[in-house]
């Protein structure tokens, strides 16, 4: 035990360290971007017109707050915005419009509506009927519950260097909690998300994709199969990223955040979502799978040196968990997440105790409800109706 102990710990400490330095490179890369934005418009870059898909169901509780950051951002090419919806009575439509009518844009925006859905993952159907009205070369998809920086899609076009095969992705950082369920999940998810993508910049080609925010051009996603091949599937971002890579694209992350305020969240709630990321990972990313346990095994640590009065194994596991929190501290601060945040982070403890449940609830469970849908998850992710 106490050899393993020993193997385990250092191996922990030394991702936590490699982590941390990655999180610093990218706070630095962010932070001197914006004087590279302002060589690029000094030298007269170019801005090509931009569709933006913004799939949606029901007015969340930010929604217009999100859709107004859409409409102010400063990109100097020709913006047009498409909401996908199937219920054409849907709140949101309702809530756009009012917007709309109190608004001074020339950003054209277009409402694409379809009650028959065109697969069983009702997201990348409303993508899908979205991309259909679009008409510019580039693509950007956004969730309708997060807020773009007025300068974020000049990040976007940045990143790819108006390279048609290259495709590019942002962090989303989560903030503003106040029930548990939400303290969790900006957390645990702010924490496991940085550190995913933080990975994912090291592989080449890079293949990772946030599903809140994709940049893309149109060619890439043609050759890729379009949203087809993301209909049927558990999700949509790993799924196109992996296809583009094979067809010769690579991601890169946009030195940048979207936002996501979650201020309430049942821990049901909780429970659902971080279950449907574990069964996301076995499906796309088996590797992550299989890993992501060891960040959750300090706990036992403590528990096994307590039975045994093991003055070591306590060690191990109190600095072991030690790391994680400074880990999450440093994540937070390069999120740029509320300083008020920070006081939420006691949660982390009990993060890493339902992890190792839903982790192994994800190995028997096979059937999802979604949308009213009772489905089966198949290999590789694929949904099937029962």
């Amino acid at each position: 035990m106490i050899h393993a102990a020993i193997a385990y710990a250092s191996l922990a400490f030394t991702q936590y360290a490699f982590i941390a330095f990655l999180l610093l490179r990218f706070n630095k890369a962010k932070q001197n971007f914006p004087t590279e934005l302002e060589t690029r418009r000094a030298q007269g870059a170019a801005h090509p017109p931009i569709s933006i898909l913004v799939p949606v169901k029901g007015v969340l509780a930010e929604f217009g707050k999100n859709f107004r950051s859409i409409l102010a951002q400063d990109y100097p090419g020709t913006l047009e915005i498409i909401f996908g919806v199937k219920d054409p009575q849907d709140g949101a439509l309702v809530e756009a419009r009012r917007i709309l009518s109190q608004s001074t844009t020339s950003v054209e925006v277009k409402f694409a509506v379809g009650e028959e859905d065109q697969g069983l993952n009702p997201k990348n159907s409303n993508l899908a009927r979205a991309f259909a009205l679009s008409t510019h070369s580039w693509i950007y998809c956004s969730d309708a519950d997060v807020w773009l920086p007025p300068d974020h899609l000049r990040r976007c076009m940045a990143a790819v260097n108006s390279d048609p095969t290259q495709f590019a992705t942002a962090m989303t950082v989560n903030y503003g909690p106040q029930s548990l369920g939400a303290k969790l999940e900006c957390a645990g998810a702010n924490l496991e998300a940085t550190m995913y993508f933080m990975s994912a910049m090291l592989k080449n080609p890079n293949d990772s994709m946030n599903g809140a925010a994709m940049f893309f051009h149109r060619e890439l996603l043609a050759k890729s199969g379009g949203f087809a091949v993301s209909l049927n599937k558990l999700t949509d971002d790993l799924v196109l990223g992996r296809e583009f890579t094979l067809h010769g694209g690579s991601a890169q992350l946009v030195p940048g955040l979207v936002r996501e305020k979650l201020t309430h969240q049942s821990l049901a709630a909780f429970h659902s979502r971080m279950l449907r990321w574990i069964m996301i990972a076995a499906a796309f990313r088996p590797e992550l799978f299989w890993v992501g346990p060891i960040f959750w095994i300090w706990q036992w640590f403590i528990i096994f040196g307590l039975l045994s009065q093991s003055s070591l194994l306590l060690l191990f596991g109190i600095g072991t968990f030690t790391f994680r929190l400074l880990t999450s501290i440093l994540t937070q601060f390069v999120l740029e997440a509320p300083a008020a945040d920070l006081r939420h982070l006691w949660v982390l403890p009990i993060y890493d105790i339902v992890g190792p449940l839903a982790w192994m609830q994800s190995l028997f469970q096979k059937e999802i409800i979604w949308a009213g849908n009772r489905l089966t998850l198949k290999q590789h992710g694929l949904l099937v109706k029962k």
